[in-house]
């Protein structure tokens, strides 16, 4: 057998396990194209009980938007929650994008 030989086989054997392998983790997760983004607003500058508050919105959001296949918050993509303190209270927003499997 000669090494181009050898070369070839071996791609026989990876190349479908590769493409494989990412046609799964493609079909694994669905997500929607527009981001869902919520607000919320706590007392104090308490940016830990904002973020909570800002994803369990999230949740209800996306809940309402697209139904409950579609706001589980650890399989969204491109998430984030960004907050801003105020002298009495913090604004948080949570955003990303509602993803089911």
């Amino acid at each position: 057998m000669t090494k181009t030989t050898e070369f070839a086989a071996a791609l026989l054997i990876v190349v479908p396990i590769a493409v494989g392998l990412s046609a799964s983790n493609a079909e694994a997760k669905t997500c929607k194209s527009k981001y869902v983004s919520v607000p919320a607003t706590v007392p104090m500058p308490n940016n830990s009980a904002g973020k909570a508050d800002a994803i369990n919105r999230w949740v209800v959001k996306a809940t309402f938007t697209y139904g409950p296949a579609w706001s589980d918050w650890s399989l969204a993509s491109n998430k984030g929650v960004k907050c801003t303190r105020k002298p009495h209270h913090s604004l948080c927003r949570a955003y990303a994008k509602p993803c089911t499997n």
